[in-house]
């Protein structure tokens, strides 16, 4: 009922993200996505995340994450009233009101105001510039809560019992791959770290005896 996780498994790989959605696609199969009930899908924004809901899990509930949502808001602040912390602040705390209310259009109209003050972008900057030019962050952040309406009706969200953050996501980050791979002293190639990640893997899922039994029939 408050959106926690009670069972987590996990998919870690360095390939490239086609072999990740194969990888998704086969644990959501496994955790019996298919005949669920319900189905939500956490993404940060990007737009092969969302491709990857489309397309493998239709019926999804798509779910921006609250915490990338927030640095959005924060980073269009930042880029408006630089260090005024009192009015940054002050627009900020507005924007996440607004949002944690799910008033999707109010937060796009302020964010309107601050790229219409803010002037005009410069088309002539490197894509490197954009990322740090004070207009584009503004502009660029319009299209991100434009494209993203539907997935922040966080009350509906809340009202459903679903989860709206991806901290179990960015947790896993750590307690997946930095806490086997990462220790002092430790240097893999490429195949050494992925066939570490895959058992990685299935010893947090639970499934460890199952590598030994296929290996034992395949014997």
């Amino acid at each position: 009922k408050a959106g926690k996780a009670l069972r987590k498994t996990y998919q870690a790989t360095h390939e490239r993200v086609e072999e990740f959605r194969e990888k998704v696609a086969l644990e959501a199969h496994k955790r019996g996505a298919e005949t669920a009930q319900r189905l939500a899908f956490l993404g940060d924004g990007a737009a092969w995340v969302w491709k990857t809901a489309s397309e493998l899990f239709p019926k999804a509930i798509q779910i921006l994450d609250w915490y990338h949502a927030m640095e959005h808001i924060w980073a269009v602040g930042r880029a408006k009233f630089g260090s005024k912390e009192k009015e940054l602040w002050a627009w900020v705390t507005a924007r996440e009101n607004e949002l944690w209310q799910g008033k999707a259009d109010d937060v796009i109209a302020a964010i309107r105001s601050v790229s219409a003050a803010l002037g005009t972008p410069n088309e002539n900057l490197s894509e490197a510039a954009r990322a740090t030019d004070p207009r584009w962050i503004a502009f660029r952040n319009i299209g991100y809560f434009e494209e993203n309406r539907h997935r922040v009706n966080y009350p509906e969200f809340r009202k459903q019992g679903l989860p709206i953050g991806s901290g179990v996501v960015e947790s896993a980050c750590k307690h997946v791959v930095a806490s086997r791979l990462k220790h002092s002293g430790m240097r893999w190639d490429e195949p050494g770290a992925e066939d570490i990640l895959a058992l990685r893997c299935h010893y947090l899922n639970g499934r460890w005896d199952s590598i030994w039994e296929k290996r034992g029939v395949a014997a």
